[in-house]
């Protein structure tokens, strides 16, 4: 998220239409976009499908390893829950992300997950720890 901030603070930074992409008149009616290339939008796809890829196939698995043999299916159904209230909050927030306030939305992103993995770690850390000994 910090990487797509500043791409996006970049794409609000190139002309023709600075802050408003496509909506200018110098974009001949949105046909002439920001002039940055596509190719620095890579990162922020490829880094999101591996860290979809490595976060969810561990966790179902660590979750399905480390439940009792009888809540497996339950473990499973709170993981989803999880993921789809992810998704609904997602979907509430779609209408505050327009232009120009991209930048902000990219930057309180980052911050709330870097709050959330700072809490996760504090919370959840000592369970890590107590495995680690226990190997």
């Amino acid at each position: 998220m910090v990487y797509t901030a500043i791409l996006q603070k970049l794409v609000y930074s190139t002309g023709p239409c600075y802050n408003h992409p496509l909506t200018c008149p110098e974009s001949d009616h949105g046909q002439i976009p920001n002039q940055i290339s596509m190719f620095l939008q890579t990162p922020i796809y490829v880094l999101s499908a591996i860290a979809e890829i490595f976060c969810f196939t561990t966790g179902t698995e660590y979750a399905y390893n480390q439940a009792p043999k009888k809540m497996k299916s339950m473990v499973q159904s709170v993981g989803m829950t999880t993921a789809g209230v992810g998704a609904c909050l997602a979907m509430a927030f779609t209408p505050i992300t327009k232009d120009p306030h991209l930048v902000i939305m990219y930057s309180s992103l980052a911050g709330v997950m870097a709050v959330t993995t700072v809490l996760f770690g504090a919370f959840f850390g000592k369970h890590n720890r107590e495995k680690t000994l226990l190997l």
